[in-house]
């Protein structure tokens, strides 16, 4: 299943050639964001990629679903940097 979703908000780092940097920007409005869901064994870790969270507002109380990205630059194959920053994708600013 593929769904194009519009508005969503990256804090703390920004893509590029659907790849992910580190940035000192607080927040990138992403342009239409396509979304594909895939069943994977939940206990299988991908090399390579870092699982973000997206969140339903900016409170970050309520976990809609992860999305595993391709990363690039500084903290490219270094997964706790994005983590560590609190890289996260929120759907909306409402509170």
């Amino acid at each position: 299943m593929i769904i194009n979703v519009v508005g969503l908000k990256l804090k703390g780092a920004t893509c590029r050639k659907n790849k992910l940097q580190l940035s000192t920007t607080i927040s990138t409005e992403l342009p239409v964001t396509l979304l594909r869901w895939i069943r994977t064994d939940a206990d299988k870790v991908v090399a390579g990629k870092v699982t973000l969270p997206v969140y339903l507002n900016a409170t970050r109380s309520h976990l809609l679903f992860t999305l595993d990205f391709d990363t690039e630059g500084e903290g490219s194959g270094k997964d706790h940097s994005f983590y560590e920053r609190g890289v996260a994708i929120i759907s909306s600013d409402l509170g």
